[in-house]
């Protein structure tokens, strides 16, 4: 809240708190003899024939002193303190826009983190509170680092409904925890090796119908508790499979400037194993702090984005996951060549082109706006686009240059639907990265260009990101080709996205003939 809004619970509060102090000193301070004898208990005007006894209710009094004392009304003052407290108590939570919780002490707090309702991000109204007081604190306050003990032992404790690392606990415990490791705790520190120790979260998401005898395009989100500046290697097999190569091997960073998911092909699942188990093995090195440093200085070091997968890879402990395979569908698509309109959006998609940041390792960057396809028009339709940068000498040869993927579902929101999830999919690219170079240099008689291609195998995978009433399935996939010229663009300051996911052998060059993504 601000300007009034904020300073209104306290000035009514202020007033409020001022009449009923009034009242109490009433009742306590107000209702004096002023010189009369009368009873202390009735207030019956005391007679010198009386003596020390009430006529109306029998009170005696012990001197004639108490005849002239201040009668004191507890039971109306404890009203008054009482109606203060609550009038208090709701004037703090209506100033902490209305949550209750403020008014908990730290300890209280932090044993309500395991009735605290699960969230899938992990942050329910008690880790949320806590984060406010966490950052509201400065960090030489002792209260501070006493809250900051306390939640972490909270934390890595768990409790024995979400024990820690397991689905549950990431979303009663996991973004407290997130916070602690990138806020409080010192790199290094005991803390962070206690934190790091809890297995990361991997979710694996595909679809839950998809025909038998096709790969199965799935979804990999990474959600770690490792120190800032871990690079990983994550190998995912079956359990059963013995020495024979991972299904999938990637690369993984928890530097990255953008959190998305990583887009695979699990084996058609006629081929799974009864079992149903896989194990994914996660190989971790640190980044040297140096190259930390660079990164949230705003500088890419060279050899962020060089270097293979080496032996300073230690493996952790392996995490299991029992899928179940799919159920058996068909998957009927018929080619739509689409129209004028329809090219016109889809080369639209690649308005900003090619980036280029100077003196990076990986420096180029195609940014696209997936939006263009959000128009109702599109709805039933699949889109499968093969992206390459084609480079046309003058002798009429071609030259690609690089290959990027990717597949959504038109008509509906690609953004942030799902929860949070995009609708789109897209791989890591492939290119020749001394080869862009040429398309920044005036001096080059070539022509540079974009060419979009649907792809039908590339378009099935957007069935997986549809999540649209079955009726309303898409039963086409865009088959044209849209050719543009090449926008480009220099960008002399800051730096390029920092890539969650890479490829653990190295940037790969095209390939001159692309094989085909899905069977």
């Amino acid at each position: 809240m601000t300007g009034w809004a904020s300073w209104q619970p306290w000035v009514i509060g202020g007033i409020a708190a001022t009449l009923i102090l009034w009242y109490v000193y009433r009742s306590l301070f107000g209702d004096r003899a002023r010189g009369k004898p009368r009873c202390l208990r009735c207030a019956h005007p005391f007679t010198a024939e009386q003596n020390l006894v009430c006529t109306e209710c029998g009170w005696t009094a012990s001197t004639p002193r108490d005849l002239l004392r201040t009668r004191r009304h507890w039971g109306k003052a404890f009203l008054g303190l009482l109606i203060l407290f609550i009038a208090a108590t709701f004037v703090r939570i209506q100033a902490q826009n209305g949550n209750p919780l403020v008014i908990l002490p730290d300890r209280v707090l932090i044993w309500s983190l395991r009735v605290d309702p699960t969230d899938p991000i992990g942050r329910g109204p008690v880790s949320a509170e806590i984060q406010r007081r966490l950052i509201e604190r400065a960090p030489e306050d002792g209260q501070a680092d006493s809250l900051v003990g306390l939640s972490l032992d909270a934390v890595i404790a768990g409790d024995s409904d979400s024990p820690p690392g397991s689905e549950s606990w990431f979303k009663r415990y996991g973004a407290l925890a997130l916070d602690l490791r990138d806020g409080f705790v010192e790199s290094g520190s005991e803390a962070a090796q206690n934190l790091a120790m809890i297995p990361p979260r991997i979710r694996l998401d595909f679809p839950t119908a998809w025909p038998k005898d096709q790969p199965v395009p799935t979804s990999l989100e990474v959600r770690d508790l490792w120190a800032i500046g871990t690079e990983s290697v994550i190998d995912l097999g079956w359990a059963d499979a013995g020495d024979a190569a991972p299904i999938e091997s990637i690369g993984y960073r928890n530097l990255a400037s953008i959190q998305r998911r990583h887009h695979f092909l699990l084996p058609p699942p006629s081929t799974w194993p009864s079992s149903g188990t896989l194990e994914i093995q996660a190989r971790t090195r640190s980044l040297p702090d140096s190259t930390v440093t660079q990164i949230r200085g705003g500088l890419v070091p060279q050899s962020l984005e060089i270097s293979g997968v080496t032996d300073d890879f230690a493996l952790g402990k392996t995490i299991t996951r029992t899928i179940k395979p799919p159920t058996d569908t068909s998957l009927t698509l018929e080619p739509w060549p689409g129209d004028k309109s329809t090219d016109r959006d889809i080369a639209g998609i690649f308005d900003s082109g090619l980036r280029r940041w100077l003196g990076a390792a990986r420096p180029f960057a195609i940014r696209f706006d997936i939006r263009r396809l959000d128009d109702p028009r599109y709805q039933g339709v699949l889109f499968g686009l093969l992206v390459e940068i084609v480079e046309r000498p003058p002798n009429g040869d071609e030259v690609i240059h690089r290959r990027t993927r990717i597949w959504m579902p038109g008509g509906q929101d690609l953004t942030g639907g799902n929860g949070g999830r995009r609708s789109a999919g897209w791989t890591i690219s492939e290119e020749n990265i001394e080869g862009l170079d040429g398309a920044f240099d005036p001096r080059s008689t070539s022509d540079w260009l974009l060419r979009i291609t649907g792809d039908e195998s590339l378009a099935r995978r957007g069935m997986a990101n549809f999540d649209g009433k079955p009726e309303d399935a898409p039963d086409q996939w865009w088959s044209g080709t849209v050719e543009r010229n090449l926008p480009t663009e220099t960008i002399d300051r800051g730096r390029p996205f920092i890539r969650m996911w890479f490829d653990p052998e190295g940037v790969k060059p095209p390939k001159a003939d692309p094989e085909p993504t899905l069977e």
